[in-house]
């Protein structure tokens, strides 16, 4: 905690430094809400830095001693526990143009096993694991198209193995996957409710067809993982994509000041996962190869550019027909992001940065008079006489009667 703690505050003073500006507060690092991905940048030689935690309980999981406990004898063969499982990610996100930006991300695994007062002998004890757990880098690209309330873009991304195998923090393959965008941007409609509608569909390469990972296995997660991600092993004979993963999302977000409230929903589909009734019955049970969440979140971002973000899973499979994957009943989420400027700012492109210029979205005219303001001045001598008929522009008409209109 202390080396986040010290990160975090580095963070913060290159903030300062570089220019604050508003931030992004998606959970994967890249502009968006939580999990879903906006069809738009975070702006040309922005720098967007995310350190965000979720946390799920699962309750009453049963759990089977090891070899140790049949010989000395404890006479005890099962247990309940509960576990605590917790990820964590750092993000860092820079937009190399307004339509391309770049992102890569950290994530932190920990889960806590607690066994009841009463089962606490033999083999049953509290346990704890955490370490570094997979990397993940994506590429987006979002294309300018001629319709102003419509975005669209598209997002590869690539989960490298570089969490502990031992204790099953890494999916061991190189998971990838590519994603389509599509935004609707409403914000800029006067007699509309400032709005945002994002869709994305997507499909995932997972990469790991002998062992799967995520779908837990409470008596040993050092042999299964947690999810996210969950997915199974591919049974003998079947081809590379029985475990990959097909995605669709969509997400409505309302704006006001500097805070945003939305909702998401996304539908993860295991669509080749076809088992055979054996298999089924000896590995996985009967379960949905679908993942349904609804997830609300809050989001408020000050005028120095730090973003809080807070949001909670909710998983919508029913009891009765449980999901393969096995994901838990609910998560919440929190995220902390800051972003900054890391390239000079010209937005309306006249060679006057921003932070100098006085009117940044209308660009200077160059006509001799006050250039360095970066103002266009449409009126030198002020006579209300627009320069491009004022026959004197530096002149002020003096208006006697005479000729008055060429100025």
């Amino acid at each position: 905690m202390k080396s986040v703690a010290k990160l975090l505050v580095v963070v913060l003073i290159i903030a300062v430094f570089v220019g604050v500006a508003n931030s992004q507060d998606s959970w994967k690092g890249t502009a968006g809400l939580l999990h879903l991905q906006e069809a738009g940048t975070v702006g040309r030689g922005r720098l967007v830095f995310s350190l965000g935690t979720s946390y799920y309980r699962r309750g009453d999981a049963v759990l089977y001693p090891g070899l140790r406990s049949l010989i000395n004898g404890t006479g005890m063969d099962s247990a309940m526990v509960d576990y605590n499982f917790f990820l964590s990610r750092a993000a860092l996100t820079l937009g190399l143009s307004d339509y391309i930006e770049i992102s890569a991300g950290l994530s932190v695994r920990n889960w806590i096993m607690q066994v009841d007062n009463e089962y606490e002998e033999g083999d049953f004890e509290t346990r704890t694991r955490g370490g570094i757990g997979d990397t993940d880098v994506m590429v987006k690209l979002c294309p300018p198209i001629p319709w102003k309330y419509l975005k669209v873009g598209v997002l590869g991304s690539t989960s490298f193995p570089t969490g502990s195998k031992e204790r099953c923090f890494t999916t061991d393959g190189i998971d990838f996957g590519v994603k389509g965008l599509l935004t609707f941007d409403f914000t800029d409609i006067e007699s509309f409710i400032p709005t945002r509608l994002h869709f994305n569909i997507g499909y995932r390469f997972n990469k790991n067809e002998e062992n799967g990972y995520g779908i837990l296995y409470s008596s040993n997660p050092d042999s299964s993982g947690f999810y996210p991600p969950g997915y199974p092993a591919s049974p003998e004979g079947e081809s590379d994509s029985f475990n990959d993963l097909f995605e669709f999302g969509t997400g409505v977000e309302f704006t006001a000041h500097n805070t945003k409230l939305f909702l998401e929903f996304e539908w993860n589909a295991l669509m080749n996962a076809d088992f055979a009734v054996d298999d089924t019955i000896s590995y996985y049970g009967y379960r949905n190869k679908n993942v349904y969440t609804l997830t609300p979140g809050v989001s408020v971002t000050s005028e120095s550019g730090v973003g809080v973000l807070l949001a909670m899973d909710i998983n919508l499979n029913s009891e009765d027909d449980p999901a393969l994957a096995y994901p838990p009943d609910w998560a919440v989420y929190f995220v902390l992001s800051v972003g900054g400027y890391v390239m000079p700012q010209d937005s309306d492109g006249d060679g006057i940065e921003d932070k100098v210029d006085k009117c940044p979205d209308e660009p200077e005219d160059f006509d001799g008079f006050e250039d360095e303001d970066g103002c266009p001045d449409l009126d030198n001598d002020g006579d209300g006489i627009t320069d491009e008929r004022d026959a004197c522009p530096d002149l002020a008409e003096d208006f006697d009667g005479f000729e008055d209109e060429d100025g």
